[in-house]
This record gives structure tokens, sequence and C-alpha cells, in this order.
């Protein structure tokens, strides 16, 4: 009898002991699927982390204290040459692709000191390229529209309006000053 309580004891600590374990077994379970995120989620971050981190396919990072963001004022598109905010200004419109044109050009609008705004529009651009026409060109514009270029050409807008039209680089250049 005393073998028997001896023995129901024992396997009530056994029950006991696989009840532990079982809710145990769990918990260990649960930890591990943490776990498992945890990782995947760190190693995720740092694939981010490098890969922003490069600057370009020869693996050199960026300095972000040497890099910085400018916002870009001068260059407009055409549909947009009516619309200034300045009551009185210019605009250049030329084909910035061509690296002879571009090169003139860049240098003699950088260094104008005139009394008005400067802004350029570069006809290469896919959403300007529907202005650039071969031929005849109204050379008075009332609007948007009506605007078309046979090459480099430089309009003075006051109030919305084109008060001067002047074609040809020698011509933009003389303009300029």
């Amino acid at each position: 009898m005393a073998k028997k309580k001896i023995q129901n004891k024992k396997n009530n600590i056994v029950r006991k002991i696989d009840g532990i374990d079982g809710s145990n077994q769990e918990w260990v379970k649960i930890v591990r699927v943490l776990l498992i995120v945890f990782c995947f989620l760190g190693i995720f971050y740092l694939l981010t982390v490098y890969i922003t981190n490069k600057d370009d396919s020869t693996g050199n990072t960026q300095d972000s204290s040497s890099t910085e963001t400018q916002i870009q004022y001068d260059e407009i598109l055409i549909g947009s040459s009516f619309s200034m905010n300045d009551n009185e200004y210019l605009v250049v419109y030329y084909d910035k692709s061509d690296e002879e044109l571009n090169s003139n050009l860049s240098t003699k609008i950088s260094s104008y000191s005139g009394d008005y705004n400067i802004y350029t529009a570069d006809l290469s651009n896919a959403f300007n390229k529907k202005f650039k026409k071969e031929g005849e060109v109204n050379t008075s514009p009332s609007n948007v529209d009506e605007l078309s270029f046979n090459g480099p050409t430089l309009i003075r807008f006051k109030d919305g309006k084109v008060v001067d039209y002047v074609e040809s680089i020698d011509s933009i250049n003389e303009y300029l000053g």
C-alpha cells in the first residue's frame, strides 16, 4: 500500500512535470518564432542601410554632410512660359543636349547681370519637344499654344505678354550683353 502511494505520488509529480513541460514547449515555440522574426527584420534593416548608403556601382558611400539638395528655379517647362511670377523676365529656349550650344549659352546666361530674371527651357526635354518645329515660327505668340521654335530663341515677357522675340545664338548673345 505504501508502495502504491509512493507510485501515485510519483505519477502525480510526473504529470505535473509533463504539464509544465507542455506549457514550456509552447513558450519555447513562441520565443523561437519571435527570434526568427527579429533576425529577419534585423537582416532586412542592415541590407537596406548597406544598399542605400551606396553612391554608385563602384561602392563609394555617400557623405551626407557634403551633398546638399539644391532646388533649381532657373529651368522651366515651356508650358509655364507665360505664367511666371515675375512681372518682367527673359526665357531662353535651346537644346541643352547640343554640347557646343549649351556651353556657349550657359556661359552667357550665367554671366547675365541685366535687370530681368532669366529662365531657360530645354528643347530636348520630352515635355518640351512638341514646341520644336521646323519652318516658320510665330514671333508674337499670345499664349503657350502658339509657341514654336526652330532653334535657340530668347523671349522677353512683360505682364504675361511677349515684348521681345530674338532668334539665333549671335542675336541672343548680343541681347544678353
